[in-house]
């Protein structure tokens, strides 16, 4: 009888857990770059209005949308904390860089990779967002080197943004921290962001800049 009430008050409580959460359409998405086709992941709760929309920017190397890499590291990171934004009602864009998973059409040589161009493709991939209706607020959020890429595409997709911020608004860090509905997993991204309140626009570029090239150096990589 206890093992019949138990069973039922468990059946409940997940009925009521599942109801509480909102409904997530998950859809493929594609970006026309005019340099070759990008392909991501959307995820978007059911709602009556425009919900936030977060643009997951994947770090360095061969590391998918997912958060997974080609080389073997395989964890789902950025697959699962899209699921944590959209069970808050928060809508989300994750997609494979170009030269990478599907994308890799779009730029096969990885010789012919460059800062720039990833940049150019996450202003093109808020841009898109930004346009359509069923979307709010938009945050660039990146990990790793996907933070230096979300640094210098979010003043390009609003003006106003005096510093590099995931909300791609003029908020400072601790502001939006505090109406952040859940703790930020990637710890790396945020300290990059807070970093960049210090500093200003251009020495964050030339930094970020500088950065790329050395890794980007064949002498580096042999070594």
């Amino acid at each position: 009888m206890m093992l019949r009430v138990l069973l039922f008050t468990l059946t409940l409580f997940t009925a009521v857990a599942q109801a509480a959460s909102p409904v997530v359409l998950q859809r493929p998405i594609s970006l026309d770059t005019g340099s070759g086709e990008l392909f991501g992941s959307l995820l978007l709760p059911q709602s009556d209005k425009p919900v936030p929309v977060v643009l997951i920017i994947a770090g360095s190397g061969p590391t998918d949308r997912n958060g997974n890499s080609a080389d073997g590291a395989r964890n789902d990171s950025l697959k699962r904390l899209a699921w944590v934004l959209a069970r808050h009602g928060i809508a989300s864009v994750r997609y494979d860089k170009r030269g990478v998973a599907a994308s890799l059409a779009a730029t096969p040589d990885e010789r012919n990779l460059t800062l720039d161009a990833y940049v150019a493709d996450a202003v093109a991939w808020g841009k898109q967002l930004k346009a359509d209706t069923r979307m709010g607020p938009l945050i660039v959020l990146g990990h790793s080197e996907g933070a230096l890429v979300a640094a210098l595409a979010a003043p390009q997709l609003d003006p106003a943004a005096s510093f590099p911020s995931p909300a791609v608004r003029a908020r400072s860090t601790r502001s939006f921290a505090s109406s952040w509905p859940i703790t930020c997993p990637l710890p790396c991204c945020c300290a990059a962001i807070r970093s960049s309140i210090t500093s200003r626009q251009a020495r964050w570029t030339r930094m970020c800049r500088a950065r790329w090239k050395v890794f980007s150096d064949p002498v580096y990589s042999r070594t």
